[in-house]
């Protein structure tokens, strides 16, 4: 199983146009996350002013978040316009690690961004230690089709930078392709004034695959919410009754992380119905059917945090 990746989404302060004091904030960002991966939101190192001189990924303005970035093994997906290829000019996705690169250009413009700028040639997804990361920015995470096409590729997490004055707008539609695609979602928004618009809503959060929100920020400018991945977990139960297999179940998965996304393989005829059941009673979020690498019935749970407990010889008496 691979190991569990840390997100941090971020809420910098912003200067609008000053791309250098703004580089500035989000190296801070970035020491403080203690995160392989930081999420910025869209448009993060002009402000969303969308009149801001394209930005090139060797730009020595980027410095400071280029050393935070290679100190501390992180890596920040920060958000620009940049010169475009043959098709223009795009808002886009930097990936500052040892290096800067463009990772993704925008596809689902909103506004008054088309009168600038031109839409990407297609998803992207992005490898980080083995976990693939599908990249989107702002519309695009409201866009089901992005999200399908982004899926399709074969992705651990949907990560998106945006700038949304409406935190239940956002929720609804992080909810969506989490419980959709079956993916851990992660999106950055701005908080407070950017560019001349309302203020925006802050609320960056993690979201597990199936929808729970594993880690939030509130709409504080400077905030930053952190959330580990964890990889689904197999666990094969074989045959056994499901009083035993619950018996086991409660110890294999007291390790795992909230978030984790357990798959159970179970050939008792009354696990579906004794599984969910034991979910009920522990406070464990029960997924349904899940695929398993042989064809033998699999179920999907995840691990909440605050599961109750239950007696040691007894999976259905509370402790």
């Amino acid at each position: 199983m691979r190991e569990p990746l840390t997100v941090a989404v971020a809420q910098p302060v912003c200067v609008p146009y000053d791309v250098e004091v703004n580089a500035r904030a989000h190296a801070a960002a970035v020491r403080s996350a203690r995160s392989r991966v930081v999420v910025f939101p869209e448009l993060s190192l002009t402000g969303y002013e969308l009149d801001a001189p394209a930005l090139s990924p060797d730009d020595p303005r980027l410095a400071p978040l280029l050393d935070a970035c290679r100190e501390t093994g992180s890596l920040a997906l920060a958000g620009a316009p940049v010169a475009g290829d043959t098709a223009g000019e795009a808002i886009a996705t930097l990936a500052v690690g040892g290096e800067a690169a463009i990772a993704y250009r925008k596809l689902n413009l909103g506004g008054a961004e088309a009168e600038r700028f031109t839409p990407g040639s297609g998803p992207s997804v992005l490898t980080v230690d083995g976990w693939r990361l599908g990249l989107a920015i702002c519309k695009d995470l409201g866009v089901p089709e992005h999200a399908a096409g982004t899926a399709a590729l074969g992705i651990d997490a949907y990560v998106a930078g945006v700038c949304e004055h409406d935190a239940s707008v956002l929720a609804e539609r992080a909810h969506r392709v989490a419980t959709t695609h079956d993916v851990w979602v992660a999106v950055a928004s701005f908080a407070g004034n950017t560019g001349p618009y309302l203020p925006a809503a802050g609320c960056s959060g993690v979201r597990a695959a199936g929808g729970p929100v594993i880690a939030q920020a509130g709409p504080g400018t400077g905030e930053i919410a952190r959330a580990t991945l964890h990889a689904p977990a197999l666990i094969d139960g074989g045959d056994r009754s499901c009083v035993r297999l619950l018996l086991e179940l409660r110890g294999h998965i007291a390790g795992l992380g909230p978030g984790t996304v357990v798959h159970l393989i179970a050939t008792d005829p009354a696990a579906p119905i004794d599984l969910p059941a034991w979910c009920h009673l522990t406070g464990h979020t029960y997924l349904g059917p899940a695929a398993s690498p042989d064809g033998r019935p699999a179920y999907a749970l995840q691990v909440v945090e605050d599961a109750r407990p239950t007696d040691p010889d007894s999976p259905w008496r509370p402790r």
